[in-house]
């Protein structure tokens, strides 16, 4: 059984510098939106009115870090996701978390600073680019959101990234992967690539992925469609170690991994310990929802990471 969902997404940037928030992972729909703010060049400045033209490095550094600390960081908390059922979409995840940032960084090809902000009530995370304006204020000028973001499975790992499309060219890229085996039997892979243009705008250059297993050479459209957007030779055994094994492409390539979402059912580390009669137990009622169309059925707990 295969379901091959693609659109347009990400390609992340190596070359892509990460502030990590540290210390203080279905069908995806995408939303780009962008704005240019307009720009004022002043004759006279006051100390309340600075030109961010005028402003020097360290200034506009400290103005951004001024910003990040008052972010609320989600690293290092857990969330809770339970599910629903509906005819249209079957079951999805809801999840019982904190709002917030989970990572940030400043590309090296555009003055502004990104910030991945994920909204737990809608289950979406959306990439903000911020810009100094005129006034020497944070504006977001730029945004691009995932939503259904992290899908219900049993076993989830979402990892974040960045790629160096060309010398000027930068790009994001998460890719996640989730496995289901106590209610039902395969991967939902995918791959979703952001670029973040000179003026730092954001743009899904590339989305792609798949649904099923034990198909033969199940990998081979989305393998083709990041080897050419990516110019790249991605072989057939290095995506199905990622799609069957869970070895990401950006782990087996050493990238740095900016951040993590990991998620594990309860009913899957039951089924690790061998009681599938437990599991039975749990996923009799995950099917009752189909009919019922009851309360949100609890399924486990995951957590947030960056570095």
């Amino acid at each position: 059984m295969k379901n091959k969902i693609l659109s347009t997404v990400i390609i992340a940037a190596m070359g892509l510098s990460l502030v990590a928030c540290g210390n203080t992972e279905s069908t995806t729909e995408n939303t780009t939106e962008s704005s240019k703010p307009e720009i004022e060049t002043a004759t006279e400045n006051t100390p309340e009115e600075e030109s961010a033209a005028e402003l020097s490095d360290e200034e506009k550094s400290a103005k951004f870090t001024d910003y990040t600390d008052s972010l609320k960081k989600l690293t290092g908390t857990n969330f809770k996701m339970s599910t629903t059922y509906s005819e249209e979409n079957g079951f999805d995840a809801v999840i019982d978390g904190e709002s917030g940032t989970l990572f940030w960084e400043y590309p090296l090809n555009a003055d502004c600073l990104i910030t991945a902000d994920y909204n737990s009530s809608t289950n979406s995370l959306t990439f903000n680019s911020h810009a100094l304006n005129s006034q020497g204020e944070l504006d977001t000028i730029s945004a691009v959101s995932l939503d259904n973001f992290i899908a219900f499975t049993d076993d989830c790992k979402i990892l974040f990234s960045g790629l160096s499309l060309t010398t000027e060219r930068e790009a994001i890229m998460v890719e996640s992967r989730g496995l289901a085996y106590t209610y039902a039997d395969g991967v939902d892979y995918r791959i979703t690539l952001i670029e973040v243009g000179a003026d730092g705008t954001l743009d899904v250059i590339y989305e792609d992925g798949l649904c099923g297993s034990g198909d033969e050479d199940i990998t081979a459209d989305i393998r083709k469609s990041f080897n050419e957007a990516l110019d790249s030779n991605y072989s057939k055994d290095e995506f199905e170690d990622s799609f069957y094994n869970g070895n990401l492409i950006i782990e087996q390539e050493n990238k740095p991994v900016w951040a993590k979402i990991t998620f594990k059912s309860d009913t899957a580390k039951l089924a690790d310990t061998g009681d599938w009669d437990s599991v039975n137990e749990v996923t009799s009622k995950l099917y009752e929802l189909s009919s019922t169309n009851g309360e949100p059925l609890y399924w486990g707990e995951g957590q947030f990471t960056a570095e």
